[in-house]
């Protein structure tokens, strides 16, 4: 294959001069940005030295097209013209691309930006008949392009945007893996009386790809639609498009950001999560634990008194019942803080705890106060003489809500009332993770549970006991005189329900137990986890919805946080792992929604007013 011609550089001792001529010419300004601070940085001979290899770069590049013309050479910068716009845009992306190459080969921050203009100019010759130099009002355009254009950037000026657009069509470029075309709009160029529109092409990823910024030699005009927008077919429809401030994109993203971190640390998003999850919860019906219920029918039927908590004695013949079934343990989810009346009932109550050997009894938390001082919390467990043949530990409380969504806290050397069975039953059990949650198995009445009165009398199966924890506590129809008072509480199932049922005390500490039992607790991600998936999160939303039109960026808001939302509930009951989700879904969507509309605004509202601007 032969080579391209040699451009001859210009001979600047050559000062005789041929006739002039106008011809239409394509020309290219480049200019070596930062030059200055690299000069700094790196002394004036390393800095030459660069420059240097930088023409030598520019030059090989330039020999490689037939009609390519060093026209000038001032510094850092290069004047060149080419005979069609396909060749100087060809030349400006493969210098684009070598430059790129070699400042990750040698560690250089070297950008050129380039200004591409075709037009009519007087061409200046020299003795021979060659081009000498190049003049006219085309030449003042094309600097002031190329002065438009960032580092990296090459800029151009509609005519050549179109030629070079259809010469290059399906025509490969040496070096340039994709092409990329755009058009920023109109600009008044100071000493110019028609507005220029200003286009751009790029590898994309190698260009910030963004229009140029108004100064005081240069100011965006509208003098119609722009052609961008009116050609836009299918998907691109759907794009505000490249006019939208990226510095208003990364605001929206950080934006969105700083409020999920704040909404993973908000106990009501928090929890909303974790109850919505439940809406995929499959009941499961467990078989290590059963409960027998303290109800209103075995109050009666037992003749329990109304004013004080049950006898004792009655436990007691619990206890041995529950022992001749087979129970694994005997849990009572009652206070046994004061001793009864009666002396005989607790002196019935320990010899049964001590034949059976495996009794479980229920400790509070409670808080110490003074008038309008907060002292603290303090354990409040068994009378001794009790506290010496049972184990016990505290049980789970609830929210401001009333609801309990988490094990019972394990304080001042006291364990949780779910450790204290593991610990009867001699087994290690599950150990619960740093952050856990509770996992029911269903809404409230899914745990087995019989009757007082009928286990105390006989009526039950052995079976359904046999080999099992069993739980005893009051249900929620039942007043204080079953051990803890009003002993009902909220699940996550209530949120959805207000007609569900509540839940007994007494199911809550069966389902913490169990889940001790399991290991299948619900997990919270670390605190550094759950920001790192909303600022992930929040990111895109943020930074990708500022370039969508409102309608699909709603569309596109309301399947992300449907998807995500979906996601969550789901994989929960694969993984045990939730995270708070709708800090994004009902947060920083919403949130990245408004701004995205605040960035079509603020373009439609410029085009408005530089509408109005061309008018008048």
């Amino acid at each position: 294959m032969s080579r391209p011609p040699q451009v001859p550089e210009p001979d600047p001792t050559n000062t005789s001069h041929g006739p002039e001529r106008q011809e239409v010419m394509t020309l290219v300004f480049t200019d070596l940005v930062g030059s200055t601070r690299l000069k700094e940085e790196l002394g004036n001979s390393e800095a030459l030295r660069l420059i240097l290899e930088h023409h030598r770069l520019v030059r090989d590049l330039l020999r490689e097209y037939q009609g390519g013309l060093e026209v000038s050479t001032s510094g850092d910068s290069f004047f060149l013209a080419f005979r069609r716009p396909s060749d100087a845009v060809a030349f400006s992306l493969r210098l684009q691309a070598r430059l790129h190459a070699w400042n990750r080969e040698a560690g250089r921050p070297v950008q050129d930006r380039v200004g591409v203009h075709a037009g009519e100019v007087t061409v200046e010759a020299n003795a021979q008949g060659g081009i000498h130099d190049l003049h006219g009002l085309e030449v003042d355009k094309c600097a002031r392009v190329m002065s438009l254009a960032q580092g990296g950037q090459v800029l151009l000026t509609r005519f050549a945007f179109e030629n070079a657009r259809a010469g290059l069509k399906g025509t490969p470029i040496p070096q340039v893996d994709r092409v990329e075309w755009a058009s920023h709009g109109h600009y008044q160029l100071k000493g110019v009386a028609e507005p220029i529109e200003i286009c751009e092409v790029t590898d994309p990823g190698r260009a910030p790809l963004e229009a140029p910024a108004d100064s005081d030699k240069v100011k965006r005009v509208a003098v119609a639609e722009e052609p961008e927008e009116e050609e836009a077919t299918g998907w691109r429809r759907w794009l505000v498009g490249r006019r939208v401030s990226r510095r208003l994109a990364w605001i929206g993203a950080a934006v969105s950001v700083l409020v999920g971190w704040a909404g993973v640390m908000v106990p009501g998003i928090v929890e909303a999560s974790y109850d919505w999850g439940y809406l995929f919860r499959k009941t499961e019906v467990p078989t290590e634990a059963a409960i027998v219920r303290m109800d209103s029918e075995s109050h009666d039927e037992l003749g329990q008194p109304w004013l004080q908590q049950w006898d004792r004695r009655v436990h007691a013949a619990l206890i041995d019942r529950l022992a001749e079934m087979g129970a694994r343990c005997v849990v009572f989810d009652v206070l046994f803080d004061l001793p009864a009346e009666d002396p005989g009932q607790d002196q019935a109550f320990i010899e049964a705890a001590k034949r059976f050997g495996k009794v479980v009894v229920a400790g509070v938390l409670q808080a110490e106060e003074r008038p309008e001082i907060f002292l603290g919390h303090r354990t409040q467990g068994p009378i001794p003489e009790i506290e010496e043949v049972a184990v016990w530990g505290l049980v789970e409380r609830a929210g401001a809500d009333r609801t309990i969504r988490r094990p019972g806290r394990e304080v001042e050397l006291k364990e949780s009332l779910s450790s204290a069975v593991m610990q009867v039953l001699g087994e290690r059990g599950g150990v619960a993770p740093r952050n856990p949650w509770l996992n029911y198995y269903g809404p409230a009445g899914t745990v087995p549970s019989h009757p007082y009165s009928a286990v105390l009398g006989g009526r039950i199966d052995p079976t359904s006991l046999s080999n099992r924890v069993v739980f005893v506590g009051a249900v929620y129809d039942l007043p204080f005189t079953g051990g803890k008072g009003t002993d009902d509480f909220l699940t996550p199932y209530n949120r959805f329900s207000k007609s569900e049922r509540r839940s007994a005390g007494v199911e809550i500490v069966a389902t913490a137990t169990l889940n001790r039992m399991r290991g299948d607790w619900l997990r919270l991600p670390t605190p550094w986890m759950q920001l790192s998936l909303v600022t992930v999160l929040g990111g895109v939303a943020g930074f990708g919805l500022c370039f969508l039109r409102p309608l699909p960026a709603l569309i596109l808001a309301v399947g992300a946080g449907t998807v995500v939302g979906l996601l969550a509930m789901t994989s929960v009951w694969v993984t045990q792992i939730w995270f708070p989700w709708l800090a994004f879904s009902a947060v920083q969507l919403p949130l990245a929604l408004g701004w995205s509309v605040v960035a079509w605004a603020q373009v439609t509202g410029r085009r408005a007013s530089l509408r109005t601007e061309g008018t008048k």
